[in-house]
């Protein structure tokens, strides 16, 4: 009689743990994939950062052909990562409602907004 209590016992707990372990493990993973998310999203926003104070000391220079080919070169840029998306449909599905909200010209493959440059050499940027 007392081998299968013991048994049982021991089951339990060693359940009691897989189960305790499963908790923590989801959890530890969880937060690591908001950190990890967080720092890549920091990261991708360094680009647009520098893009941006880029713009506006071009803008206080008045050399304004510069920074509207900057800043088309920006768009330019964007509109290609974009369009890539779109053309993929999980992607697009997850940034339609965004995309019809904000920029509804991207769903038409319109670029009248800006001046589309291939080649970002083409005003003198090479970085």
């Amino acid at each position: 009689m007392r081998k299968p209590a013991l048994l049982v016992v021991t089951f339990a707990a060693a359940c009691g743990i897989f189960l305790a372990g499963h908790l923590l493990g989801g959890r530890s993973a969880r937060s690591q994939l908001a950190r990890t998310t967080h720092h890549l999203s920091m990261l991708n926003t360094i680009p647009r950062y520098t893009v941006a104070t880029e713009i506006s000391l071009q803008i206080s220079e008045q050399k304004y052909g510069r920074a509207k080919c900057i800043a088309d070169v920006s768009a330019s840029i964007y509109y290609r990562e974009l369009q890539a998306c779109l053309s993929e449909d999980e992607c697009r599905a997850a940034i339609q409602h965004e995309v019809q909200a904000s920029a509804p010209e991207l769903l038409a493959r319109d670029k009248s907004r800006f001046t589309y440059i291939d080649n970002p050499q083409q005003c003198g940027l090479s970085r």
